[in-house]
């Protein structure tokens, strides 16, 4: 075996001594397509995902809630993701002030920095065809710009796992352990940005490694096996971290039964996410087919067909052509984060729609090198010349099949059936009416590049949709809405700008201005202004004002952070007043409910605009005959005034 190998011929060069090569301008332009795609008129977006908008605000509070990624400025519970993702909005709003755009942008950056490495990366093993494809596959992908253009971290993690696979090549090419070491590293810090779904990655750079016959079985698994510890130690090196501090000396961990970082990952976003008692209504029915379902194919369904038959074409060609071998550990890595991360959306029961832009990547991927490979088909001689006007048809029934699903697109669905099928015939005539074995590569390539080019036409739209319309979701989804499918959107189902129907009218963040106005008025009365069942009804209050706000059952109210007794002992600390009851859907969720129900009937109602929303319990917490052991309940972590960004005022 080769000790230290000559890298790789440079298939995906770009540039050449003297001038831009055309390839370079192709790129050039698919990335201006993301980037006007991920951030034309970006303001509007407004405040996005209002749970993850309050804690950036938090975060800005203290280095404290910084480093435990706290949900309000008071320190008393967590988000229920690790915080390195946000600590990039974090930074971005620190830089830029505190605004709706400052968040989105770390999203936006990363997703248009993703489409141009993954032209790099497919680039330089099957060519700058296949590159470019594969870069505009990504850059048109509805849920890649949705997810974008919102300020979940998904958009990082991508970026995160592509440096990983890119990591990954440079130790193809040279043998040496560091390389494997950084993928490692970059994937745990993946799992510091969305847990165990930067993992989905993982089988496939393992089969990469193990079928690389450039080094040694012993070295592959060696160097494995180093790499996957870099791995681990940095995944579990936050979570380790904030289980070692005790529990009285930092926030209640959102979305762990038990207060625990590790079950956090292993759990709610481990277990939960592949098995859990609860499947959302949009992920469509459990089973193989499950990605072309009409509620999630307009995400990620349109390039399947041309990506699957291009890579079974690609794998063929390793059997019958010895040169193509080099093509082996590329096309493992890629169809082995494919195949499994399909596998787990095709069965799992707890996930949202956006998780599906890590399907993205290799998605886009095995479609640019399957054209290629396709295109290499279709010159030659054999029964796998044919495929490639059959993937063109068969794609564009099934682009037309996703555009039928959304009402007013009927003009796009009769150009994307004719034209495709036009191309396809075009293709089918080229190849019967020439004799020589080797076709004529000028006409192949530019029917070809016309077919990705009118196969990319509708997810484009969808994408466009997406960027040129408000949103309608606090969780992204891309496209137009389905026909007769009702408006999903909102927190936990509800409208996007947070808790309405006060008559008194929204204020900055989506709170109603009366409610706004008592929490800026009683800021005084305890350390935490209000408490409330869930983050639906606090997350308004804490962007508009920048007041601590306890959140008794964390994302949506099942997190189980204090008993009757214990939230009595907080009254009795003069930690907390006042608590929202009812109005703008509290105490409507599971594990804050015992509060709730309590403070309902056993503190007095506030008068005004407010009696009925919000109970004055002073005076309940007298009814409480013995004071318990309050060692987590009492703790207040950081300090709201010594490290506070710009923040201007909210549209």
């Amino acid at each position: 075996m080769r000790s230290n190998p000559a890298p790789a011929r440079r298939a995906g060069a770009w540039l050449s001594r003297d001038r831009i090569s055309a390839a370079g301008v192709a790129l050039a332009l698919i990335v201006v397509l993301a980037g006007f795609l991920e951030l034309f008129a970006l303001d509007r977006e407004g405040g996005s995902n209002l749970y993850y908008a309050a804690a950036v605000r938090s975060m800005l509070a203290s280095p404290a809630n910084f480093f435990f990624g706290s949900f309000d400025p008071g320190g008393f519970i967590t988000l229920d993701k690790p915080p390195l993702g946000f600590w990039f909005e974090v930074l971005s709003a620190r830089i830029f002030g505190y605004s709706g755009v400052s968040l989105l942008l770390p999203g936006a950056v990363a997703a248009i920095a993703s489409v141009w490495l993954i032209a790099r990366l497919v680039g330089r093993h099957f060519g700058q065809l296949a590159g470019l494809v594969a870069a505009l596959v990504l850059a048109v992908t509805p849920i890649s710009v949705a997810t974008a253009r919102n300020n979940t971290v998904d958009s990082l993690l991508v970026l995160f796992v592509l440096l990983a696979v890119w990591a990954v090549h440079r130790w193809g090419d040279t043998g040496r352990l560091r390389w494997l070491v950084a993928a490692g590293v970059l994937v745990g810090l993946g799992f510091n940005v969305k847990m165990l779904e930067a993992y989905l990655v993982v089988p496939g750079i393992a089969l990469a490694v193990l079928v690389d016959r450039r080094w040694g079985v012993v070295k592959r698994i060696g160097h494995l096996a180093v790499s996957a510890v870099a791995m681990l130690a940095v995944s579990f090196s936050w979570v380790l971290a904030i289980d070692a501090i005790p529990v009285a000396s930092r926030p209640f961990i959102g979305g762990s039964t038990v207060n625990s970082a590790l079950d956090l990952a292993l759990n709610y976003n481990g277990i939960e996410r592949l098995a859990g008692g609860q499947t959302f209504p949009n992920l469509g029915r459990v089973g193989p087919l499950r990605l072309v379902d009409p509620s999630l194919s307009g995400q990620i369904g349109w390039w399947l067909v041309l990506g699957l038959i291009g890579t079974a074409v690609a794998v063929f060609e390793l059997r019958r052509r010895p040169a193509r071998r080099r093509f082996v550990v590329p096309l493992a890595l890629w169809a082995g984060w494919f195949l499994p991360a399909a596998a787990f959306f095709s069965i799992a029961r707890f996930w949202h729609p956006h998780y599906l832009v890590m399907l993205a990547p290799p998605i886009a991927a095995l479609t640019g090198a399957g054209s290629v490979a396709l295109l290499r088909a279709w010159r030659r001689a054999g029964s796998s010349g044919w495929l490639l006007p059959l993937a063109v048809a068969a794609a564009g029934i099934v682009e037309a099949t996703i555009v039928g699903l959304s009402r007013g697109f009927d003009w796009l669905q009769a150009i994307v059936v004719v034209v495709s099928l036009a191309l396809a015939g075009g293709l089918l005539l080229v190849r019967a009416g020439v004799g020589t074995i080797e076709r004529d590569r000028l006409t192949g390539r530019g029917l070809a590049a016309a077919a990705v080019l009118v196969l990319a036409l509708a997810p484009l739209s969808w994408s466009a949709w997406t960027t040129f319309h408000p949103p309608g979701d606090t969780l992204p989804i891309g496209g137009p809405p389905l026909t007769g499918a009702a408006n999903q959107g909102g927190f936990l189902g509800l409208p996007g700008a947070g808790p309405t129907g006060n008559p008194t009218g929204p204020a900055p963040g989506g709170a109603s201005s009366a409610l706004v106005q008592f929490a800026l008025d009683h800021a005084h009365d305890a350390t935490f202004v209000l408490a409330t069942a869930s983050a639906q009804e606090a997350a308004p209050i804490i962007i508009a004002t920048g007041l601590p706000v306890m959140t008794l059952g964390g994302y949506s109210g099942d997190d189980q952070t204090l008993t009757v007794e214990q939230f009595k002992a907080r009254l009795l600390a003069g930690n907390v007043r006042y608590v929202l009851v009812g109005g703008f859907g509290g105490g409507n969720f599971g594990g804050a409910n015992v509060v709730i129900r309590w403070a309902r009937t056993a503190c007095a109602p506030v008068h005004g605009a407010l009696s009925g929303v919000i109970v004055d319990c002073q005076s309940a917490s007298s009814s409480s005959s013995t004071a318990p052991n309050v060692s987590i309940e009492s703790r207040v972590i950081g300090s709201r005034t010594s490290w506070t960004a710009p923040m201007p005022a909210r549209a």
